[in-house]
Parts: structure tokens; sequence; C-alpha cells
């Protein structure tokens, strides 16, 4: 085994022997390979959100964190749920494959962007009183059951209407 002296007069000798334009080079590389994985979960997620079918709960607090803007904005889309029920802005039986209602969406969404809401919603936040705020200020619109299920699309429209109640531009 080699102690820290002898990591470090290694160190030294491989750096004598490489030229400082290839160690740049290399470290350029290696950055790029490391951040392809990225693109591509990036890319998957957005053909998911454009789908006129359900948006599943692990999309939909990936999305809504996020857009966010706080320090969840850059975490990753397998830690999203489960930072979403830790905070209690998701039910514990939320679960990564299953839909999310309207309902569980506008909670997610106003606990996210910390929207206070009426006098049942500070009594009692929840997703029932959540979609009951969301549909009173106007951001769900129209004749909806809270129980639905949302897709992408939907998810996209109610969250740009949030963010904008709160003075944040998407």
């Amino acid at each position: 085994m080699i102690g820290f002296e002898g990591y470090i007069e290694a160190t030294k000798s491989v750096q004598e022997k490489v030229p400082p334009m290839k160690v740049a080079l290399l470290s350029i590389a290696f950055g790029l390979l490391a951040f392809l994985p990225l693109c591509g979960q990036s890319s998957q997620f957005m053909d998911r959100l454009s789908s006129p079918s359900a948006l599943s709960c692990e999309d939909a607090a990936y999305l809504v964190l996020s857009a966010s803007g706080g320090s969840e904005s850059t975490l990753a889309l397998d830690k999203a749920l489960s930072l979403a029920q830790e905070k209690k802005w998701l039910s514990a039986k939320a679960s990564a494959e299953r839909p999310i209602s309207l309902a569980a969406f506008s909670h997610l969404a106003m606990s996210a962007f910390g929207l206070s809401g009426g006098l049942m919603y500070s009594l009692a936040p929840g997703p029932r009183y959540a979609f009951r705020e969301l549909v009173y200020r106007g951001v769900v619109v129209g004749r909806h059951d809270p129980d639905e299920k949302l897709d992408g699309p939907s998810a996209l429209r109610i969250l740009n209407a949030v963010a904008a109640l709160k003075g944040v531009d998407l």
C-alpha cells in the first residue's frame, strides 16, 4: 500500500511526463463522457412529458422540483420522488410508475413553489385543498375531477401558471 507521500511522488512523476495540453484535452474528453448519460435522461424525460399518456409520480416530482428553482433543481430523476415524499409533498403511497392525480400534482406544485392558500389550505394543507385553491385562482380551468390522471402537457400548463403566480419565469 502506498502512503500519502508515495502518492504525491507518483503524481509528480506522471505530471512531469505528460504535457499540460494532453492533460487538458483528456480532462475535457472525460468531462464530456461523464455528461452524456445526463443528456439521454433529459431527452427521454421530455419524450415522456410530451406524451398524452398519464404522467407518473416520479416524472411529476422531477418536473416540479426542477422548475421550482430551489436546491432541488439539480436533483436526479430517481431521487425526486423520494425527496417529495420526504417533504410530505407527495403521499407515501406514490410509486415511480403510478400515475399522478390532478389533486396530488396541485399539492406538489403549491408546496414546491411555496404558494400560500386560503383558510382551508392553511388549516389542512393537502391535495384536496390545493386542487380547490388552484381552481379558485384560475390555474385549473373547467370542470375537472381531482382524482383524474394528469398528462404531461396539462402538467406543464399548470406548472407554468403556478410559476406565474409566484412570479417565476419558466
